[in-house]
């Protein structure tokens, strides 16, 4: 009786540590993108959460960011993020350097930041302006 006791403790233990690990990983693999040259347009759909204040242009960002994407090489592209007026757009590089533009009512709710992105792994967070979630649509494509 006994191993039977602890064979359900075991199996109960795991199954919680599966249910808690699996989604986990799940979603880090969905929020990896990696961008090489012959990537064309990557778009992704989410809702933005604000879980902390951020102290540069972002207004409220999530804790992790939405998104961590990898350019193989050198790549001109552009970021863009559709939400509402409310709506903020910031990319972080590997050594800290902050790129961050906010929407409004005058851009439709578009944040756009076009650039030469160099190889390297940037941290994406989408935000808005005050506390609050709204839906948005990441894309990702080349500039011509």
């Amino acid at each position: 009786m006994v191993l039977v006791n602890k064979t359900l403790v075991w199996t109960f233990a795991l199954t919680s540590l599966v249910g808690l690990v699996g989604p986990g990983l799940a979603q880090n693999q969905d929020q990896s993108i990696r961008i090489t040259p012959s990537s064309s347009v990557e778009t992704r759909t989410g809702t933005s959460a604000s879980a902390q204040k951020d102290s540069s242009c972002a207004g409220f960002i999530p804790a992790q960011p939405n998104y961590e994407i990898t350019f193989t090489e050198d790549l001109d592209r552009r970021f863009s993020v559709q939400g509402n007026p409310n709506t903020t757009l910031l990319v972080i590089n590997s050594k800290g350097k902050k790129f961050c533009v906010q929407a409004d009512s005058t851009s439709n709710g578009k944040a756009e930041i076009p650039g030469r992105w160099a190889k390297d792994t940037y941290r994406v967070f989408i935000g808005t302006r005050s506390q609050g979630q709204n839906p948005y649509k990441l894309t990702i494509e080349p500039v011509n």
